[in-house]
């Protein structure tokens, strides 16, 4: 039985150790999954903005019962990509409200949480580091490798500035007329 990837990564949450929570990864492996768990932590895959004000109605039919599901939708991933630019936001808004009214409750929440950059401790345990372990090389940057990188570059730019700042002093202290 093929379980949807919002209940794929609920099972991941409530795996009790790391390699539970890794072996789910790995017996549930698919295209689709993989795309979920690279545009959702993945900091490279550049995501439009998604509107506040988006409003839809889940569909309240049974899980499995929906006209659609992440299975489906995940191909339509690129619309709400920055480099897909030559369609209309009114019409990307439109597309996306579709989407998730034809998509069980949990799978329309999980495409949101995708889409707006959430899934960052939305599930527990499911993890950047986690993920790559499983699947390696899938996620380029995170958000913790990314902000561990802007702390290098801050401490970077800190040594350059307090090395040029003697060198200045020195000058300014050479260029003192002595009286």
């Amino acid at each position: 039985m093929t379980l949807f990837i919002s209940e794929i990564l609920t099972l991941v949450s409530e795996a009790d150790t790391k390699e539970d929570k890794a072996e789910v990864l790995r017996v549930h492996d698919s295209p689709p999954l993989r795309v979920v768990l690279r545009h959702g932590f993945d900091l490279t895959v550049k995501i439009v903005t998604i509107p506040k004000s988006i409003k839809w109605e889940s569909d309240d039919a049974p899980m499995g019962m929906n006209p659609s599901s992440i299975y489906k939708a995940w191909k339509q991933f690129y619309l709400f990509l920055e480099e897909k630019e030559d369609l209309p936001d009114a019409k990307k808004w439109r597309v996306l409200t579709q989407l998730l009214e034809g998509m069980h409750r949990d799978e329309s929440e999980l495409y949101l949480k995708i889409l707006k950059r959430q899934m960052d401790g939305a599930y527990k345990g499911l993890t950047a580091i986690l993920i790559n372990e499983v699947f390696p090389d899938l996620i380029v940057e995170s958000a913790p490798q990314a902000k561990e990188k802007r702390k290098q570059e801050r401490e970077e730019t800190e040594k350059t500035k307090k090395a040029k700042k003697p060198k200045e002093e020195a000058q300014i202290e050479t260029n003192t007329p002595t009286v």
